[in-house]
């Protein structure tokens, strides 16, 4: 009789162990799964948060390039033609004064440009590390000033109660619009980045 209680005892013991293992085994599984789980999560954010200060960057540089736009054109087909023209896509792409790493900066292929005198493209940052990848696309518009300018002095002219204007210095106002217009416009306010989205 002792000897077969003895037995039970063993056998319950051993199912009491297996038991206790099964549990540990299942919480370090479930401990693992939620530190790879937590590390994708964390990689995933960082990804995202380098490709949107890329943007950042990058809206930093349209900004320059627009004011250097400004200063350099005299007309809307000058301004527009400087996008088109010049080093504008290679040089905002620059981040290397950044301390970005791993992070790449592409355009769109074609610069579009419409009637109501904006200029369109996308701008494609891709973050990476190891083997993990992210991809954040985000639209650019930038307005014409010019245009606004046409606008403004079109109101003007239609203004019934115009005062008269001294034909003597007439000339000597205009030389100095032309001179002093660039100092109205604020190029932040001419860029305008929308529409992010991952790809």
């Amino acid at each position: 009789m002792y000897l077969n209680n003895k037995g039970s005892i063993l056998i319950t013991t051993l199912m009491i162990f297996s038991i206790i293992s099964t549990v540990c085994m299942m919480c370090i599984g479930l401990n693992y799964s939620n530190k790879s789980i937590f590390n994708l999560e964390y990689k995933n954010i960082h990804l995202k948060e380098l490709a949107l200060g890329a943007i950042e960057i990058v809206h930093s540089n349209i900004s320059k390039e627009v004011e250097i736009a400004v200063e350099s054109s005299r007309n809307e087909e000058e301004f527009k033609q400087y996008f088109l023209e010049n080093n504008f896509i290679h040089n905002i792409k620059d981040i290397s004064k950044s301390d970005l790493d791993n992070v790449l900066v592409n355009t769109s292929k074609k610069i579009l440009y419409d009637k109501e005198g904006f200029i369109y493209f996308d701008i494609i940052c891709n973050s990476s590390e190891d083997t993990y990848t992210k991809k954040i696309q985000a639209s650019v518009k930038i307005l014409n000033p010019y245009l606004e300018i046409k606008e403004n002095e079109k109101d003007e002219d239609n203004i019934i109660d115009k005062p008269e204007v001294d034909d003597s210095n007439l000339n000597d106002i205009k030389d100095y619009y032309e001179e002093n217009k660039h100092d109205s416009i604020d190029s932040k306010n001419l860029v305008i980045i929308y529409n992010y989205k991952e790809i």
